[in-house]
């Protein structure tokens, strides 16, 4: 371990000492050497300099730890006068902009959505691919806790948030695609992680519980049924598969699927909730 990351855990330890992650008594420290950790697992070691690894242990330091705009800037300076500008940098652009920084919880709640909106934006535009793998290795960090939580408590872990299951789905699913735009960071392994969270969370365990009696979901179901029979006449008329006749089938698939998680009929993960319900016996040759 160098100099500077010693440095910053200890920093982060001091500054965030005596408190503990939301509705938990798990120390918050915690949270910063999970996103560290994440951001030390990269495979390509040489993208994750020192200056990034310091920085996801003080990447909440001005966010979380001061409530005052004054006390913040001093913090600020701080941070520069100890561990550089490049450190301090990546801390900004992973924190919220300080036209929010110290917010009452009511103006946190009513400022929710343009906050996570300046969030994706910012990562969509920026040019730093180190931005954007050490925002996302902070959001991997969030979501790995959310599933967990999820498996404990159910439905009610919405209940933590200042938004509920269709916002925080917006969130994270906006974000997935912002990492892929400009800079992409989808090589990463953070990302790559990251990714499957996002539908392990809100593509897949969510939307398993749809419920098949419901008239929207039996008339899509339906559909998907024609789609399956079409597919099922033609092979057995054309005795062959043809590369362009076989990417059309696909095609068609797809956008049934598509046309099903934009109506909120199915989510991203349910691929294996419509083969349930897809008649096997008639149209077992397709798989």
């Amino acid at each position: 371990m160098t100099e500077i990351i010693k440095k910053a855990l200890l920093y982060a330890y001091e500054k965030h000492k005596g408190d503990n992650r939301k509705d938990t008594k798990i120390p918050y420290i915690v949270h910063p050497i999970d996103v560290t950790s994440i951001l030390m697992k990269e495979e390509k070691e040489d993208i994750v300099s020192d200056e990034l690894i310091a920085a996801g242990l003080l990447h909440d330091v001005l966010e979380d730890t001061v409530k005052k705009p004054k006390d913040k800037n001093d913090i600020e300076r701080d941070i520069e006068k100890r561990f550089g500008k490049k450190v301090l940098n990546y801390v900004l652009a992973a924190s919220e902009p300080k036209k929010y920084w110290g917010q009452s919880k009511k103006e946190k709640e009513e400022s929710w959505e343009p906050r996570k909106k300046d969030t994706i934006e910012k990562m969509k535009t920026t040019k730093d691919a180190d931005i954007k793998l050490l925002c996302c290795a902070d959001k991997l960090s969030n979501l790995q806790d959310m599933i967990k939580d999820y498996y404990l408590h159910g439905e009610e872990l919405w209940e933590r948030f200042n938004k509920p299951y269709s916002k925080q789905k917006w969130y994270y699913q906006s974000l997935e695609k912002a990492y892929r735009t400009g800079k992409s960071i989808e090589d990463t392994i953070t990302f790559k992680l990251f990714s499957d969270k996002v539908i392990e969370l809100f593509g897949g365990m969510k939307n398993m519980s749809i419920n098949p009696t419901d008239e929207k979901v039996k008339d899509y179901l339906k559909e998907i049924n024609r789609c399956f029979e079409g597919i099922s006449k033609d092979i057995e008329e054309h005795k062959y598969w043809n590369e362009k006749w076989f990417m059309a089938i696909l095609d068609a698939i797809k956008k049934m699927i598509d046309y099903g998680v934009e109506n909120e009929l199915i989510g991203t993960g349910d691929w294996d909730f419509i083969m349930k319900h897809v008649d096997r016996e008639k149209y077992g040759k397709i798989d």
